[in-house]
């Protein structure tokens, strides 16, 4: 037998420490230790059993022993001890009046260099990537924050520029999948080297940033995200052969003109051009790898083979949605937006100049303009030969994965839902009516779209069946059709198959035709043999369910009964919904009722008073 062990020398008492106690381990203060923590990604967390811990208290916090030890070997804690040592000299000189000794010692100050956390953070680009989704809603979060006290126009400039190489990768390898317009702002969903990377971008509004806000905080992780940010941009420029970083116009990069403010070379627009016509011959060459072994193994790798070429082929002609399209953006809809949108898939895009924001690459009225985008319900002037919709009709296209039609989106018409495309419904799930009417859309289309492509064969066929029949009818095979004799009404009902076919027979021999009522009683006997043999499978299934319940531990029977209640639950709260959108447009219909009563009742007094 061991020798056993003491209270609060194994198991959980040793595996958390308290912060106190790293920060006494770690000597540093609550600050240095927070910045530390968040470089390197660690994190408190929270003990299974707290009573089990020496001195535990509710409202301490915890962290695993195993981090702490790590975090003792950073480089960085000597670091964060220069920097402390250099702000006591500098003081001290300041408040001796040397200034001199200052300037001195502010050309001395110690660098805080974070690459190597990047690197161990993430070893492999791959890793960087799937990990990106937060860095870029804190890069586009501080691009777009306006002028403060506690933030730095150099860093809000840093955001901006790395947001707009992102944009401008994304636009030139069409990465982009879905986008959607939400209270919060635009998520963006785009897909790069197989990693699926979702961000959100805030809308520009005049907003003042709150007291509550705590901008230190945020600034740290903003300085770890910036040095993966540029690390990320990098080797994607690299992968493209372009030069990195690109030159910015730091006028238009001030004026906030979005995508324009990136300017490159012309070796540098030379090789993303072939970069861009490399990626797309690779698309168009690439092929899938056939096996004949197992292809001929069975029909289920076949089928998935061909859906596989057909999910690569819908993919391809995604990413070329508005190719050959010219769009020009009216001053009032938001110009980044609807620019990284429709570049995305290939679109040429201008706009009006504004505010000192420089012209597009071509004018208003411009011939080639196939879309006009606008978010007014008047136009002073209209251009023949061209669609004017409103901005959401380029979002809705994109998500639809097709070009919808333009006159539900006219300006001044009220618009379709704008439904996201990140929730996906499943049969049991309530389905809202606007997102139901949205896919019986989609599948006319879809159909209209098939037909349109088997219309050349749908006419070749025809076309060789009317040859056929002309060919017969001068052969003198078709004669004229007899009238056919009115058929008596024969009752089949109560009858077996005996007495229908002397039924049958009869009326043969009486020169009927009672052909239609045998087939409908076959239907309705056919009806009810189905419709009885459902019910016999569901007793069943209820028996053989009852008698498994019977046979179950009390364990097995208190799961199962939970899975049950949690489906009733959920049918339940279908029907809750589905309820309360049946009130809610009565309620709508009935105010609509009372307005259309009202509108009528003062065209009536109107009227009264005119005469």
């Amino acid at each position: 037998m061991g020798r056993m062990k003491k209270k609060g020398q194994a198991g959980t008492a040793v595996q958390y420490m308290t912060r106190s106690a790293a920060l006494r381990k770690l000597q540093l203060n609550l600050a240095d230790f927070r910045r530390l923590c968040i470089l390197k990604g660690i994190y408190p967390r929270d003990p299974a059993n707290k009573k089990k811990l020496p001195g535990a208290r509710a409202h301490r916090t915890y962290y695993f022993t195993k981090d702490i030890k790590y975090l003792a070997h950073e480089p960085l804690i000597d670091k964060f001890r220069e920097l402390k040592v250099f702000s006591r000299k500098l003081q001290k000189a300041l408040a001796k009046g040397q200034p001199g000794m200052a300037k001195s010692l502010r050309e001395q100050e110690p660098e805080v260099k974070i690459d190597h956390i990047v690197r161990e953070r993430y070893p492999s680009f791959v890793d960087a990537l799937r990990d990106l989704d937060d860095c870029l809603c804190m890069i586009f979060l501080f691009a777009n924050f306006p002028q403060h006290k506690d933030i730095q126009s150099a860093t809000v400039t840093k955001c901006r520029r790395f947001s707009q190489e992102f944009m401008y990768y994304v636009i030139l390898t069409r990465s982009l999948r879905k986008v959607f317009l939400s209270i919060k702002g635009i998520y963006y969903q785009a897909e790069i080297m197989g990693q699926t990377i979702t961000w959100i971008v805030p809308y520009k509004f005049a907003t003042e940033i709150t007291p509550d806000i705590d901008l230190r905080v945020m600034s740290v992780f903003l300085t770890f995200y910036t040095k993966l940010m540029g690390f990320v941009n990098f080797k994607l420029f690299h992968d493209l052969a372009l030069e990195y970083p690109p030159q910015v116009d730091e006028k238009k990069l001030k004026s906030d003109v979005g995508l324009s403010c990136l300017v490159f070379s012309a070796a540098d627009a030379a090789a993303a051009t072939a970069a861009s016509k490399l990626l797309a011959e690779q698309d168009a060459q690439a092929t899938l790898d056939e096996f004949p072994e197992q292809m001929a193994g069975g029909d289920e790798w076949v089928q998935g083979h061909e859906e596989l070429k057909k999910k690569r082929e819908d993919m391809k002609k995604f990413t070329h949605l508005f190719d050959g399209m010219f769009f020009f953006l009216s001053r009032e809809v938001p110009k980044d937006a609807l620019e990284f949108a429709i570049r995305s898939f290939g679109g040429q895009v201008s706009w009006e100049s504004m505010g000192g924001l420089a012209p597009g690459p071509f004018e208003a009225d411009d011939k080639r303009i196939t879309h006009h985008i606008v978010d007014r319900p008047k136009l002073s002037t209209v251009f023949d030969g061209r669609h004017y919709v409103q901005p959401q009709w380029v979002f809705d296209c994109i998500n639809a994965h097709q070009l919808l039609p333009t006159s539900e989106y006219k300006p001044g018409s009220i618009l379709p839902a704008h439904l996201s495309p990140f929730a996906s419904e499943t049969e049991d799930d309530y389905i809202p009516p606007e997102r139901q009417r949205q896919l019986d859309r989609l599948r006319r289309l879809e159909a209209a779209g098939k037909k349109g492509d088997d219309d050349e064969e749908e006419v070749a066929e025809i076309e060789d069946i009317e040859d056929e029949v002309e060919d017969e009818e001068d052969e003198g095979e078709y004669d004229q059709p007899q009238p056919a004799k009115k058929a008596k009404k024969i009752s089949l009902k109560n009858l077996d198959d005996d007495e229908i076919h002397r039924q049958e027979l009869e009326a043969e021999l009486r020169g009927e035709d009672i052909t239609s009522e045998i087939k409908a009683h076959a239907e309705m006997k056919k009806k009810k043999a189905t419709k009885a043999k459902a019910q016999q499978a569901l007793q069943e299934d209820l028996d053989k369910k009852r008698m498994m319940k019977m046979v179950m531990s009390n364990k097995r029977r208190r799961l199962y009964s939970k899975i049950l209640s949690d489906k009733k639950k959920k049918q339940d709260r279908v029907n809750h919904l589905a309820k309360k959108r049946r009130a809610h447009d009565r309620r709508e219909a009935e105010k609509k009722q009372q307005q259309q009563k009202q509108q009528t009742s003062n065209r009536k007094k109107k009227a009264a008073a005119a005469k």
